[in-house]
């Protein structure tokens, strides 16, 4: 069963049977070489020049134009009309009785009573469920899937090469810093301090690999629902595989920071051994205690998350507020808190060590004493710590698994709906249209090398390619994958970076300037990204505000009216008030999200439009009104350029010229289709080409003919072909005549609004998304709040007292530095995704 939406004619002959959906209602579902006749019947008849793709499209949609008006059916039916009249016609009843027949098999299986294994139950079996494999769940069993999901983040880990480089800087860098602040210190608070800096390092590491479980999560739902595996193997393979970077990680930093530091005096193997165990368990007791956030989460909302639990092991860790500070209220805080157990631990170990006289004193004066009592920790709480940790990772292991299990993808997607009736002339909108040049685009010679990634040779990507954009005029780029097709439009339009480009490219004779091209010129992605908390008007104007020549955009009513006439020229004038909105929520559908994009560029007023597969990821129907919109553009005389990725018949025609181009940058044709291709299919056929078959698509049947054995020197015949020698003559007129000064695009400028308009214009873009991103400032209160509140709390039994003891006031002090580290932390958690985003 496969789902299609660009379907050829000769994709569609291979199979058997079809299924065609409208509004989410079946109106047709049998062989495929019964639809035709099936929908003729209803009064729906195909034309002889489209294919029963786009027929089944157009009928599925807005079949009108097809209907033929009969006394059994006067008018065109409706989505609901049609799947009725499929319903009581002879496939829907034989799909009904089908239905209805009782099974021919059964999957069943029941409990032999033996032990816990499956036999078959008396009813007729299927012989597929006799086979072995699908009488579990799994294929595999529990190890078998933890060893190949470990296997795989392995491989994983061991490819990425430059987070692993990365990593071990970052810890070499933070061991020797941090380190160096408390070298060779002997003050009991500055190593307690150093304690507390290694823990606070483990902490951030881990938050900001906590987002990688959120990438994962979307391939784990795939095997999951296929059935590959269980979320308990997927969690611990993942677990199992961090061990190398985690204890890598841990004995980099750790070992510089302890004898930089010079812990226990740096002469006790055993004690090393200890702060070491015990930073790699907090490890992974922090790791897994995230990706339990991150298992359920979005990406925001594990920042937010992220960031209170680093707010409570930091406040309740026994570093920050001593342990006996901590109010009454707060002390389960205290003991379930892993960070308390894991700095305890730490604490102990070091003064525990031969190098102090008197441990439990020094633990008393710092706090770390049992509840409600003077008696210090003893060395055995540093066995209940690793218990307390192995016990935490076990349930957070669980967590996890459940959590993955149980969270759902919940995608709301809606698109909004418009009207697709063009707009009435006369309707009292008054049209503003802003003037440009129109331009010939000549391009002699152009080539394209680039370095290979295995080694220094070149690659030629392009190979002296030569041809001419013609204004009022849409060219399609084609040719087969890795042909150059994007490559070519890119090196033209000046978005190549990297290689090295030779030739020549002129506007209207006029060699190419790089300011007035860009200028000029409007270019749209394949997957163009526009901002979600905007408008579409407001987006649009965004656009015009800072590309329209200043001669022009002084006004702002004109600048707005010029702004409605682009929107009703792409057909979004019904949509102007609507959200862009995401891709996971409501907002735009992909078709008006194309046309938004195309009127984004349109409101520069160009002379020139390059589009990269504009239709790609679209259905036949909203393929054609997407062409129907760069033709309608077209018509005004500017020069469109678009790459096509397997258009539709009725696509493809309404296309002026075509350049084609095969493996290795090369041109196997240049010049005017004509109509139905006629030009197009009489150069091929002059060069040997098999003749084209009726209702055969020619943007297919051309690539066809490219593949075959006998029309490898397409390029060669090319070259030879009158068809190049007129091309080279008109380019030799360009290059020998003396262009008119009339015809000239030039600006001085290379930004058409002033730099102060640009700045108020984003900062007042900026403003607009913060506002209108309720969620995201909702959250930042909340936390904002909560923070405040807790911190605060901390010292509210001791309000108003006049005398504090050092601990108390070192608290105080503390919870000061704690605010500033939090909002620091804060500011980056919520800020930079936000303004990732943006760019």
């Amino acid at each position: 069963v496969i789902s299609l939406l660009q379907p050829s004619p000769e994709t569609v002959s291979l199979f058997d049977e079809v299924i065609l959906l409208s509004e989410g209602r079946i109106i047709y579902s049998g062989p495929i070489l019964e639809v035709e006749s099936y929908f003729q019947e209803l009064g729906y008849k195909a034309p002889k020049h489209i294919d029963i793709a786009d027929f089944l499209q157009q009928v599925s949609t807005d079949g009108a134009e097809f209907f033929t008006p009969s006394p059994e059916h006067p008018n065109p039916l409706s989505s609901h009309e049609l799947a009725r009249a499929f319903v009581e016609s002879g496939w829907g009843k034989l799909i009904s009785e089908k239905l209805k027949t009782p099974p021919m098999y059964s999957w069943a299986y029941e409990e032999d009573g033996s032990g816990g294994s499956l036999r078959k139950k008396q009813i007729g079996a299927s012989p597929v469920a006799e086979m072995m494999g699908v009488k579990h769940k799994y294929a595999n069993g529990f190890f078998r899937n933890t060893h190949l999901n470990t296997r795989r983040f392995l491989t994983l880990w061991l490819r990425d090469k430059r987070v692993i480089i990365a990593g071990a800087a970052k810890n070499i860098l933070m061991g020797v810093s941090v380190g160096g602040v408390f070298a060779n210190t002997t003050e009991e608070i500055d190593l307690v301090g150093a304690l507390f800096q290694a823990g606070l390092f483990i902490m951030l590491g881990a938050m900001q690999n906590a987002s990688s479980l959120i990438a994962d999560r979307p391939v784990f739902k795939k095997h999951f629902e296929a059935n590959f595996y269980s979320a308990a193997p997927f969690v611990i393979g993942r677990s199992i595989s961090s061990v190398p970077q985690t204890v890598s990680d841990v004995c980099m930093f750790g070992t510089l920071l302890y004898y930089i530091v010079g812990l226990a005096g740096r002469d006790d193997a055993g004690n090393f051994f200890i702060f070491l165990a015990t930073l790699i368990c907090f490890a992974f007791t922090m790791q897994q205690q995230l990706a339990v956030f991150a298992s359920f989460s979005t990406t925001s909302g594990l920042q937010v998350l992220s960031a209170i639990t680093l707010l409570y092991f930091i406040l309740f860790g026994g570093f920050i507020v001593a342990p006996d500070t901590i109010p009454d209220f707060y002390l389960w805080a205290y003991w379930i808190n892993p960070y308390a157990w894991a700095n305890r631990a730490l604490v102990i170990n070091e003064f525990s060590s031969d190098r102090w006289e008197d441990p439990d004193e020094i633990l008393i004066r710092l706090g770390y004493t049992l509840p409600r009592s003077n008696e210090a920790y003893g060395t055995e709480w540093i066995g209940w710590s690793f218990l307390f940790m192995g016990l935490y990772y076990i349930l957070c292991t669980i967590l996890c698994a459940v959590g993955l299990t149980l969270s759902g993808e919940k995608v709301v997607s809606k698109t909004l709906q418009f009207d697709d009736k063009p707009a009435t002339e006369g309707s009292g909108q008054q049209e503003f249209h802003v003037p440009f040049v129109p331009v010939t685009l000549s391009f002699h010679d152009i080539s394209y090398e680039v370095t290979a990634s295995t080694g220094s040779d070149k690659l030629r990507l392009l190979n002296n390619v030569n041809g001419l954009f013609k204004p009022g005029r849409m060219t399609a780029l084609m040719g087969t994958s890795g042909a150059g097709k994007t490559t070519l439009m890119d090196v033209i339009a000046l978005r190549k970076r990297s290689g090295e480009v030779t030739g020549d490219v002129r506007l209207n004779g006029w060699p190419q300037d790089p300011i007035s091209f860009r200028r000029a010129t409007g270019y749209v992605e394949q997957f163009d990204v526009q901002t979600p908390q905007l408008t579409v008007k407001e987006t649009v104007l965004f656009s015009a505000r800072l590309r329209l020549s200043q001669d022009f955009a002084q006004d702002e009513a004109e600048v707005d009216a010029f702004v409605d006439v682009v929107l009703a020229a792409v057909g979004l004038e019904s949509l102007h008030c609507a959200l862009v909105g995401t891709d996971d929520g409501m907002g735009l559908s992909f078709e008006q999200k194309k046309l938004l994009s195309i009127a984004v560029e349109l409101a520069a007023s160009p002379s020139i439009i390059f589009l990269d597969e504009p239709t790609s990821g679209l259905d036949s129907r909203s393929a054609m009104k997407v062409v129907e919109t760069l033709r309608k553009i077209s018509n005004e005389g500017r020069t469109i350029i678009a790459t096509i990725h397997q258009p539709s018949s009725a696509v493809f025609e309404m296309f002026d010229d075509l350049l084609l181009l095969k493996r290795g940058g090369n041109v196997v044709f240049h010049g005017e289709l004509g109509d139905s291709s006629s030009k197009l299919v009489k150069y091929f056929k002059s060069e040997g080409a098999p003749k084209i078959q009726f209702g055969e698509n020619p943007a297919n049947w051309m690539l066809t003919v490219m593949a075959r054995d006998d029309m490898q020197d397409l390029e060669e015949r090319w070259l030879r072909s009158s068809n190049f020698a007129e091309i080279k003559q008109e380019l030799a007129s360009i290059y020998t005549n003396r262009p008119d000064d009339g015809t000239k695009v030039e600006f001085e400028e290379e930004f058409a609004a002033p730099r102060r308009k640009r700045r108020d214009l984003i900062t007042k873009r900026l403003r607009l998304i913060y506002w209108r991103s309720p969620g995201y400032n909702l959250a930042r209160l909340t936390v904002s709040a909560t923070i405040a509140f807790v911190l605060g709390s901390v010292f509210i039994l001791k309000r108003g007292q006049t005398l504090y003891s050092e601990t108390d006031m070192r608290a105080r002090f503390s919870v000061i530095f704690l605010a500033f580290i939090i909002t620091g932390i804060m500011a980056i958690l919520s800020t930079v995704p936000v303004m990732t985003n943006i760019r």
